[in-house]
């Protein structure tokens, strides 16, 4: 059963004109306004309090139909007994003076009315409705969890900026968020009779919307000393789950890229995809044979689209991810990522890119940025240049840093198949190994690179399979450098 509080603040503004017998006119004509604001309050019957809402110390403003602001009264309180305006076409906004990206018990109303007339000497009425403009947010832990772990928190974040709030054990509040992509993030903790921990984390994604209550229902269990989670979204108006772990069922029948070794002198690294229902990697996990003890894991989360839009980096001593946002891609040709590190369990933003997609659907420039303390760093970006609109692939690129040109480089492909390339993988900018995974469905056999003091270029060579498949590439470097990668598939 749903509740509707509705709190009705009317200003009922009589302005009296004393007209006089005059040979001169007004300049300018004036009308009269009655404003009606209603605050409409929709909860879930399970969602705890529903209380009055104030209006006295909102912000309301009286717009020219143009958008220009006629009238302000902020806060609402100190507004005339009497006010008039000049004869046009106007609208009100009115809205709570609390707006925050991220907060508990703090609900952001906002209401517009429609346009309307005022005439000379006439008195018009208008009903401005403001509603909830946030979405909320409540996560629930099941008895498995409260009972069985020693530790679980979740962290709702707000993907273009990071904003977040952190449910912990104790957190029984709902979260206010602007509407816009939201990421979930949950951390659980069991240790064992041996004194060693289990540590296991888990995503999910929400398309907020406005006036919408999403509950996070967690449940886990322990399974032969794994932790085995599942989260679903309860939506207030519809139902959506989504489940977590169903990636690691066998992908469809074909071959996949499986892993890849890099040799460079003694040291030699190895890449494991694990590949989901989706025939795309759904985990990474990288080795170092110099020291076993020593890995990395990546973790991917993908939409109903199949587009990449979260990884979760760990290497033991430290933990980052990416978030991937696809709203302006339609609209606007752009689609960005976002990079936080986990610093005490909270993100912190030190990171991000803006991938500019152009009519052809081909990569057209990569702006990546920093972030320190919330303050804009060094930036680079890097246009990309094609030989014709057919191609998907680009034969030049240039990159800037602040401005400056410091990188100039030509490319020549094979027309063979490029592993890297069916998974979209934008997770890796400066390492030789995956940078041209980025737009390129052919592996690279030349590149030359021109920067303000010097010119260095490599040669690739590789050995393919039957099927066109690399199984080993050698680059020699003009430098004198040399290394090897090595290829292996795995088929259902």
């Amino acid at each position: 059963m749903k509740k509707l509080i509705t709190v009705l603040l009317t200003s009922l503004i009589v302005l009296s004109c004393n007209r006089q017998d005059q040979e001169t006119p007004e300049p300018t004509d004036f009308g009269y306004l009655s404003m009606n604001i209603s605050v409409s309050i929709t909860e879930e019957a399970a969602s705890s309090r529903v209380e009055a809402v104030p209006t006295d110390n909102w912000k309301v403003t009286i717009f020219k139909a143009d958008g220009t602001p006629e009238l302000v009264f902020d806060p609402y309180s100190l507004a005339p007994a009497e006010v008039q305006l000049p004869t046009g076409e106007y609208y009100v906004e009115a809205h709570s003076n609390n707006f925050a990206e991220a907060a508990f018990e703090n609900p952001y109303y906002f209401g517009r009315s429609a346009n309307f007339q005022i005439d000379k000497e006439e008195l018009a009425t208008i009903d401005i409705n403001a509603e909830l403009a946030n979405s909320k947010v409540a996560i629930n832990y099941s008895p498995n969890v409260t009972s069985t772990f020693n530790s679980y928190s979740g962290t709702v974040i707000v993907v273009s900026s990071g904003a977040n709030l952190v449910y912990n054990e104790t957190e029984t509040r709902e979260g206010y968020f602007v509407s816009e992509p939201l990421s979930v993030v949950v951390d659980l903790s069991y240790t064992k009779l041996d004194g060693t921990f289990i540590t296991r984390q888990f995503t999910a994604n929400i398309d907020a919307q406005p006036k919408t209550l999403y509950s996070v229902n967690v449940d886990a269990t322990l399974e032969d000393g794994k932790i085995t989670m599942s989260i679903n979204v309860d939506e207030t108006f519809a139902e959506e789950v989504i489940e977590l772990g169903d990636l690691t069922q066998a992908p469809p029948p074909g071959c996949y890229f499986e892993s890849y070794s890099i040799v460079s002198g003694q040291e030699i690294e190895t890449y494991t995809f694990s590949i989901g229902t989706n025939g795309r990697p759904y985990l990474i996990e990288v080795t170092n044979n110099l020291d076993p003890s020593w890995i990395r894991t990546t973790e991917l989360t993908y939409d109903s689209q199949d587009r990449m839009i979260r990884a979760d980096h760990d290497n033991g001593e430290r933990q980052w991810y990416e978030v991937f946002d696809y709203s302006d891609l339609t609209t606007l040709g752009k689609f960005r990522r976002f990079e936080f590190e986990l610093v005490n369990g909270v993100p912190e933003q030190y990171q991000g890119a803006t991938f500019d997609i152009n009519s052809d659907g081909q990569l057209n420039r990569v702006t990546n940025f920093d972030v320190v303390n919330g303050q804009p760093g060094w930036n680079t970006h890097v246009d990309y240049f094609y030989t014709t609109l057919d191609d998907v692939f680009p034969y030049a690129s240039k990159e800037y840093v602040t401005g400056q040109l410091v990188w100039d480089r030509v490319y020549q492909f094979d027309n063979q198949v490029n592993p890297f390339f069916q998974y979209d993988l934008y997770l890796c900018d400066d390492c030789v190994d995956l940078e041209f995974v980025d737009f390129s469905p052919h592996n690279l056999i030349y590149q030359e690179t021109t920067t303000p003091t010097e010119v260095t270029s490599v040669i690739a060579q590789y050995i393919y399979d039957d099927l066109g498949n690399p199984v080993s590439v050698n680059y020699q470097y003009s430098t004198g450098e040399r290394f090897q990668q090595s290829y292996a598939y795995e088929c259902y």
